[in-house]
């Protein structure tokens, strides 16, 4: 058992025998197994067939003993025994020869994955000690170049991409805080976060050490050697951020700048929505007017046509775009209160969509429909604009429509409902 414990300190190493010594052994244990196995299988055989030979004479002595008819004597004496002590035989041998093989086959299959147990191990130990050593030889990619210098330089392009960060972050507040336009805070917004990533791919490039390690891949569990040397190596990486002082002080102030940026918004959390978005923009008497600047009358338009049109002293005006068109008038399923909004088939709906604020310029006079090119939103001109499809959950507010007696159209009031997409307290 000695020569076969693979842990044995006495044996040669994995490193020291050679491929072919290894092939040696392992056909030795393989021979010497199968030698046990036989000399096993022929014990177990000669005494299974001596049992059965016992058995074959004792039931021949029993069956001698029981009295016979004179005619059928002889014929039992001479037959029925030697029949019996075949039989018996016949199946003790077939079960033998049986249970010889599957031994057999069980002791090459345990063979064979002890072995392979053996040559696994001996692997792992080859691996683990070339990875050792070559940790050693790992490439330092950052030959050649001075460190003193390589510092030097990284630390000023380093601290130029933090001032730039730093730079745009006061900007952002300040415009935030004083109301200027979105364009500039977008902009002083990509600048910081622009900075910010430039600082940390040239702290990288320049103020990282760079190695080519390449070693095998090794059990997950690491020995407390090795867990005291990373720790220690962790550490010095530490101390190295911490020397460069200048960098540090940057980080930081990068780092309450975007804490500021966070306690700065939530300024527009804290203050309910501006009285102007519940405008409804138009007012009493107010004349619809075209881009041209040209009143609108009842003969402007001819049934399943429409136009875009203004308040009088608004052309151009966001909130104030209105959609003019003309249905049939049997056509109509305006509710009863609005009867009275639409003279001579003419309707007047907000162009900007509940949704999302886009423009809804386009109708399709086969199903009367506004459509949103956004996102698909489709509006029922017939029944007050209720939204039929898409993301839209508001219908479009509609105008009240009258005509003087010149035939010129006039709102009767203002926008059913402000125009827009919701906000907070007008879902």
């Amino acid at each position: 058992m000695s020569e076969e414990n693979p842990n044995q300190e006495k044996r040669p190493t994995a490193d020291e025998r050679r491929p072919a010594d290894r092939t040696v052994e392992r056909d030795l244990r393989v021979a010497r197994a199968e030698s046990w196995l036989l000399f096993g299988g022929v014990l177990l055989w000669k005494a299974v067939g001596s049992l059965v030979k016992g058995i074959g004479r004792t039931a021949r002595k029993e069956s001698m003993q029981t009295p016979h008819p004179p005619v059928e004597s002889d014929f039992r004496k001479s037959e029925e025994p030697r029949s019996l002590e075949q039989e018996a035989e016949s199946q003790a041998g077939r079960l033998l020869v049986h249970g010889a093989e599957a031994s057999f086959r069980a002791a090459q299959v345990s063979v064979a994955a002890l072995d392979a147990v053996i040559e696994k191990h001996e692997q792992r130990e080859q691996g683990r000690r070339a990875g050792e050593s070559e940790r050693a030889e790992d490439r330092n990619l950052d030959q050649g170049i001075s460190p003193l210098r390589q510092e030097r330089v990284g630390t000023v392009l380093v601290a130029c991409a933090i001032a730039v960060m730093a730079a745009a972050g006061f900007g952002f507040l300040f415009i935030y805080w004083t109301g200027g336009s979105n364009m500039l805070l977008g902009g002083n917004l990509a600048l910081f976060l622009a900075g910010a990533g430039a600082a940390l791919v040239l702290w990288s490039h320049w103020l990282t050490a760079h190695k080519e390690a390449v070693a095998p891949r090794e059990p997950a569990a690491s020995s407390p050697r090795e867990s005291a040397a990373a720790a220690v190596v962790f550490r010095s990486g530490v101390e190295d951020v911490q020397r460069r002082r200048l960098l540090t002080g940057m980080g930081v102030l990068g780092t309450g700048f975007i804490a500021a940026f966070v306690v700065s918004l939530m300024k527009s959390m804290g203050f309910a929505p501006d009285t102007t978005l519940y405008s409804r923009v138009w007012q009493r008497g107010q004349r619809l007017m075209s881009l041209d600047n040209t009143p609108v009358s009842i003969n402007s338009l001819r049934p399943g046509s429409m136009m875009l049109v203004f308040p009088e002293g608004s052309i151009g005006s966001e909130k104030a775009q209105t959609v003019l068109l003309r249905v049939r008038e049997d056509l109509l399923r305006l509710p009863a209160e609005r009867k009275n909004w639409a003279p001579e088939g003419y309707l007047a709906y907000s162009r900007v969509c509940t949704h999302a604020g886009c423009a809804v310029g386009m109708y399709e006079t086969t199903t009367h429909l506004l459509m949103c090119p956004c996102h698909q939103s489709t509006f029922d001109v017939l029944n007050g604009a209720q939204p039929t499809g898409g993301p839209a959950a508001r219908p479009l507010p509609q105008l009240p429509l009258y005509a003087d007696s010149q035939g010129i159209l006039h709102a009767g009031d203002g926008f059913s409902a402000p125009p827009g997409p919701g906000f907070w307290g007008m879902p």
